[in-house]
């Protein structure tokens, strides 16, 4: 479960910012991002992370500002893990570098061979989010109008989770500051503890194996149980077509500092930061 918060065509100084928490068991490990090795010799370069039990990632961005990020849809059961993996998703809407081909890879998909997902994706100019669910053939893809968009484990602003409504309203506080105090906003805003009143938090259906008050903490932005939570964090922006920063936290971000990944990447040499494609 994550929650992923896109500011597009709202700040001067930025058409894209993506502030986004990757909420997952602490045993599942996964890499910083990095550039990963392209699909094609035309393909654009990549940056995220790498699922290191299944290869696809959770969010990532290209050079030239496409981005994808991904939550699974809270279902209350078992996840079958004989499907394919939901992160393989935002590696192949990234690796077809721009909206218009990524566009026509979400219509062919066939979300039955995957658990169902949130996929929110875009760029500059254009941003989508696409609903797969494994009772149909084919995703629920709409566009967004430009603002401020928050999505968790259900479609954006579910009422299953509240905690989207604090998001968008600290976020909008935060978008309205010149960008580098809105970054820093951002970051805090990560990993913040605020929960919602107890009344607007759904109860667990009849039967579930979670208790209340585990899903209570689900709430929380920045997400600690004893061995599921908020494990990383990052902040991008794109500005006039391209990715102008990648910021990453390898932690919660209550505590975690955001690190320069796009500096770290020109510093070894872009070709040196490169990863093997799994």
């Amino acid at each position: 479960m994550c929650t992923i918060i896109v500011a597009h065509q709202l700040h001067p100084e930025a058409d894209l910012i993506v502030a986004a928490n990757r909420d997952e068991f602490y045993s599942r490990r996964g890499t910083a991002p990095s550039l990963l090795t392209s699909a094609t010799p035309t393909s654009p370069r990549i940056i995220a992370g790498l699922d290191s039990e299944r290869g696809g990632t959770w969010m990532g961005a290209t050079e030239h500002g496409l981005f994808a990020g991904i939550t699974n849809q809270r279902t209350w059961r078992v996840p079958d893990r004989e499907l394919e993996s939901r992160g393989r998703i935002v590696r192949r809407v990234l690796e077809c570098g721009a909206v218009p081909e990524a566009l026509a890879y979400m219509r062919a998909l066939d979300p039955r061979k995957y658990n169902d997902f949130n996929l929110i994706f875009g760029d500059t100019e254009h941003l989508f989010v696409a609903y797969g669910r494994r009772d149909s053939s084919k995703a629920e893809i709409l566009e967004l109008e430009p603002g401020l968009h928050v999505l968790a484990n259900d479609r954006l602003f579910s009422p299953e989770f509240p905690k989207s409504k604090i998001a968008y309203r600290e976020a909008k506080k935060a978008i309205a500051l010149p960008l580098s105090d809105a970054m820093r906003s951002l970051g805090a805003l990560l990993g913040s503890h605020i929960l919602p009143e107890d009344r607007l938090i759904p109860a667990p259906p009849k039967g579930s194996p979670l208790s209340f008050e585990l899903v209570k903490k689900l709430q929380t932005i920045c997400v600690h149980t004893s061995a599921y939570g908020t494990v990383s964090a990052s902040r991008v922006v794109a500005h006039q077509g391209a990715l102008i920063r990648y910021d990453y936290a390898d932690g919660p971000p209550c505590k975690a500092a955001f690190e320069d990944v796009l500096g770290a990447l020109e510093d070894e040499g872009l070709e040196e930061g490169m990863v093997e494609q799994a």
